[in-house]
């Protein structure tokens, strides 16, 4: 279809995208450049961990909730956040790290300092991938948690990444539980892929045992 002005876009938007539920429009010119309009998914998400920067918080750990109360691990990042919030929030999770047997780490390979599941944020996303290029399953992290034990490994389930993930705001309005962080919200916009018998498998795994640990 042809649009010869952004409002004529507008309009090709809400019909195809909002009312007949198509993923996105891509747009072309009589230039070189081509444009994706895509809606953004809003999910309200547990902050789990967080690593620093120059300015305070670099990127932050997000989970939703599982109906057993666990939390999967399924983004992180740090966009949206303004440098004055950057020194806020690091002040306040560092008043919550709290302890943990799992690591997970940044673009930079930085492991994430684990906190108690006690912020929740509102967060925009573009999109979800359920695999890679290949073809390949992507899996999300599940992990307890425990006042005295902190976070735990518990499995590894076929779940999703998120693209172009944005902080919006704090949600203090909500608490890290499943009633105000489920995991409904992204399963709703995008089936995970079923694999339970890997989830089973891992779960009757015996208990790890460290035979040498040395920190550098």
């Amino acid at each position: 279809e042809i649009a010869k002005t952004s409002s004529e876009v507008e309009v090709i938007y809400k019909r195809w995208v909002e009312q007949e539920n198509a993923e996105g429009l891509v747009i072309r010119t009589d230039t070189h450049f081509m444009w994706k309009i895509k809606p953004q998914h809003t999910i309200d998400a547990v902050a789990l961990g967080f690593t620093e920067g120059e300015k305070g918080i670099r990127d932050i750990l997000f989970g939703v909730t599982e109906k057993d109360g666990k939390y999967r691990i399924f983004a992180h990042g740090g966009n949206g956040l303004t440098n004055e919030q950057r020194q806020i929030y690091l002040e306040k999770f560092n008043e919550i790290k709290c302890n943990t047997t799992f690591y997970y780490t940044d673009s930079r390979n930085v492991v994430f300092q684990m906190i108690e599941p006690k912020y929740v944020f509102e967060i925009g996303v573009i999109d979800f991938l359920t695999a890679d290029c290949f073809q390949k399953t992507k899996y999300n992290t599940i992990l307890d948690y425990s006042k005295k034990k902190g976070f735990t490994f518990s499995k590894r389930m076929p779940g999703i990444s998120a693209c172009s993930l944005q902080i919006l705001y704090l949600r203090e309005d909500k608490n890290p539980i499943y009633e105000d962080t489920r995991i409904e919200q992204i399963s709703n916009i995008v089936p995970f892929i079923e694999d339970d018998f890997i989830a089973k498998k891992i779960e009757k795994l015996p208990p790890s045992e460290i035979v040498y640990k040395s920190v550098y």
